[in-house]
């Protein structure tokens, strides 16, 4: 005898919702629409039809509101779905061991349009949606666009380590792997331009510490003695600046005698730090030294003649490279500076209203000097 099909009797929304709850759970489709609904649960979409309307239609976002949480997440537009299904169908005929966009084009290019077009996020094609809605089976699969970012960091790190080079720059990369360079330039972009920043920073420490920028066209990165041994590590720096990371304001501004000490207490760790090769402390460092060379050009405690700028990084980064400790770095870097710039300074009158800072010109000069 053949067994009877449960005839589904819908009586209130409560027990439709049931219906739907119970057939979701039966089936356990990974996204599913309102026409999946309307196969599976006839009946229950026919209730839905004739009892609960909002503005003469069907009321689905009533309906889907109802649901669990876990099904509502899967409910989608019946496009969507479609999209999903054909491209399911077609992993399933044709089992490739990976898939990508290429891939999608190459074996259904309409299919490719029709993601295209449907399944955007702002202004790009939204793929992890995709990619998402797919069994687990195909998501491992996917050769996207972190699969080919994780790839072309293999090949540059297995490049590296073969040739061994000094320095490493993106001129290098071209001479020495051409193929490499073209899917670098062509893959990892931000801004319309190559994002070689990314590319360097995934790989090891000691690869960072090689990368220059610019070699060819500046000497500037040899100059600021960019070496092989130089790394860069930021857990470093915030390691041995210890409770001092929670005063880093000081190296804006100081008020006091105390913030005075803290600062330079602060300069020596990231000087040593510097000295031994860390280039995550030197870049925190230069970023607040250069600012205090401009402020001491503005109070005229400097030259502002246009040499001493194009060299400034140079002579602050001489001044770290070569400081022993014997006495205060801003001391120390001051004097340097002033040594070869030639002594020569703006003069400013001493009783002018620097109007942005309480105070006159004199005020500010000598409680600096007592600093």
């Amino acid at each position: 005898m053949k067994e009877r099909k449960r005839v589904v009797v819908v009586r209130n929304f409560s027990g439709a919702i049931e219906e739907v709850v119970a057939c979701l759970e039966g089936e356990r489709p990974i996204i599913f629409s309102w026409h999946w609904l309307r196969k599976k649960v006839w009946r229950v979409i026919r209730y839905f039809d004739g009892n609960i309307l909002k503005e003469g239609k069907t009321d689905r976002e009533r309906v889907i509101a109802a649901l669990p949480k876990k099904w509502r997440r899967c409910f989608a537009d019946d496009v969507f779905c479609g999209i999903i299904q054909d491209l399911f169908d077609l992993l399933e005929e044709k089992n490739p061991e990976i898939f990508s966009k290429v891939w999608i084009i190459k074996n259904h290019k309409n299919l490719y349009k029709m993601i295209v077009a449907h399944v955007r996020a702002g202004d790009a094609v939204d793929w992890k949606r995709v990619l998402f809605a797919l069994p687990k089976k195909w998501q491992k699969r996917w050769k996207g666009d972190d699969f080919v970012f994780r790839q072309l960091v293999a090949d540059l790190l297995k490049l590296v380590k073969e040739k061994q080079p000094e320095f490493l720059t993106k001129e290098w990369i071209g001479e020495n792997d051409r193929a490499l360079y073209k899917r670098i330039v062509r893959n990892v972009r931000a801004n319309g331009k190559p994002d070689w920043q990314r590319i360097i920073l995934a790989l090891p420490e000691k690869w960072q510490g090689r990368w220059l920028v610019g070699f060819r066209k500046d000497k500037l990165a040899v100059k600021l003695k960019i070496i092989y041994r130089e790394y860069f590590s930021e857990q470093e720096t915030w390691e041995a600046l210890g409770a001092d990371k929670e005063n880093l304001y000081v190296l804006v501004a100081v008020m006091t005698r105390e913030e005075v000490l803290i600062r330079d207490r602060i300069i020596d760790s990231l000087i040593k730090l510097s000295q031994n090769g860390n280039a995550h402390a030197r870049g925190l460092l230069l970023s607040f030294l250069e600012s205090k060379c401009s402020e001491w050009v503005i109070f005229g405690k400097l030259s502002s003649y246009e040499m001493f700028y194009q060299d400034m990084l140079v002579k602050i980064n001489s001044c770290i490279d070569n400081f022993n400790f014997s006495i205060r770095f801003i001391a120390y870097l001051h004097v340097c500076l002033k040594k070869q710039a030639g002594s020569f300074s703006v003069p400013l009158r001493l009783d002018m209203d620097l109007g942005w800072r309480s105070g006159t010109y004199h005020d500010i000069y000598t409680s600096e000097e007592e600093d």
